[in-house]
């Protein structure tokens, strides 16, 4: 069997994202969780807000990882969220959200690629990115950023 997983992120979407739990994380896993997505290019961290068995999803992605080892919102927080979110027509993100502490890091953090090894770089900036990431291979984007030293 396997599980699936409504997700909110912090954002003005509509909807919560559908994902795939890993084997290893589906006895763990309730609602309320925070866990850090694959959105995009990037991570994003969101709340579970619903646990099934079915996903209207063809192939969705995986939830890449538990941020907080207990729930982050209760059932009846969850609940709530979801009734603000359907009585006012708002982002279910964003009702989410207003449960957690201000103080809890909103973060994307975009992956770097190089998408096409016979790419030939036009100028030395280019060919530096080039070499770091034949070399490193894919980096996060703070990584890449401290790792490369430029401003732009």
């Amino acid at each position: 069997m396997t599980l699936y997983a409504e997700i909110a992120i912090n954002s003005a979407v509509p909807n919560a994202f559908h994902y795939a739990v890993p084997d290893y994380m589906e006895d763990d896993l309730r609602v309320g969780h925070l866990v850090n997505v694959g959105l995009r290019s990037g991570r994003q961290p969101g709340i579970v807000m619903r646990l099934g068995e079915t996903c209207p999803v063809a192939q969705p992605k995986f939830v890449a990882g538990l941020l907080d080892p207990e729930p982050v919102m209760s059932a009846v927080a969850v609940d709530l969220a979801w009734r603000l979110s359907e009585e006012y027509l708002a982002p279910i993100g964003l009702c989410a959200w207003l449960w957690l502490p201000p103080n809890l890091p909103h973060y994307t953090d975009y992956q770097v690629n190089l998408l096409d090894k016979r790419y030939a770089p036009a100028n030395v900036i280019e060919s530096e990115v080039f070499a770091l990431l034949g070399r490193r291979g894919s980096l996060r984007y703070s990584q890449f950023r401290t790792v490369l030293k430029h401003d732009n």
